[in-house]
């Protein structure tokens, strides 16, 4: 299990005095304040916020708003998980200046909703059984790549990822020293990678790139390219 996020884990700002206390009401179940308590860091594209669990206080951090805390939610235990005893928002936040109380209620609630799902895929590294997949097919070709990584980038690379949306185009997980690299929506194994320990880093020691035309219609050029701006993120 990862460790759970703090506020040291990004760029966070305090909420400010200014801070406009709003009537939300929400209970969570057991499992869910667990999940809370885990918070979320963001680490790939497609993640839109930053959340932290402290002093029974859960703070929530929208990327666009650049270390702004948009959200900070205190919570009280119940006999069955915990309910929303206080609430506040940020007084810049785009919600605090509709009209519409309902219409911020309701972007808060799937906020959270959004969150609980993330941390929940993240709790734990991506294994095979996280997705529908299929395995490399015999047409398929070994490149040439030399690429070396930090050790920081490479346990990124080994917890893997299970895709949040349609808009991500990719599902990987590792198994011992070897990423399997997947298309999201086919489950077509497009990359098989094999790193080695190097120095106080990691190095990629083979790559198999999918040839099946039925699958994948990349040449070598260009996975070499993809290659780099993946293994770098």
């Amino acid at each position: 299990m990862r460790k759970a996020a703090t506020r040291h884990d990004w760029d966070a700002l305090t909420m400010p005095d200014s801070a406009e206390r709003i009537a939300f009401q929400r209970q969570f179940s057991d499992e869910e304040y667990r999940l809370l308590q885990l918070g979320f860091i963001p680490l790939e594209h497609v993640d839109e916020f930053f959340a932290y669990f402290e002093d029974d206080t859960f703070y929530i951090y929208p990327l666009y708003a650049q270390g702004r805390c948009e959200y900070k939610l205190r919570l009280q235990q119940t006999g069955e998980g915990c309910e929303v005893e206080e609430a506040w928002i940020h007084p810049d936040s785009p919600s605090s200046k509709t009209q519409d109380e309902n219409r911020g209620h309701v972007y808060l609630n799937s906020t959270i909703n959004h969150l609980l799902a993330w941390i929940a895929l993240t709790e734990l590294p991506a294994t095979r059984d996280n997705w529908k997949i299929l395995p490399m097919p015999e047409a398929r070709t070994r490149l040439a790549v030399e690429i070396d990584i930090p050790a920081d980038r490479f346990e990124r690379l080994r917890w893997g990822f299970i895709p949040r949306a349609m808009e991500d185009h990719w599902f990987y997980f590792m198994e011992h020293t070897r990423l399997h690299v997947h298309r999201s929506w086919t489950g077509f194994c497009i990359y098989l990678i094999d790193f080695e320990q190097w120095g106080d880093g990691y190095r990629v020691a083979q790559v198999w790139a999918n040839r099946d035309l039925e699958q994948y219609r990349g040449d070598d050029e260009g996975d070499r390219e993809w290659l780099q701006r993946f293994l770098f993120g």
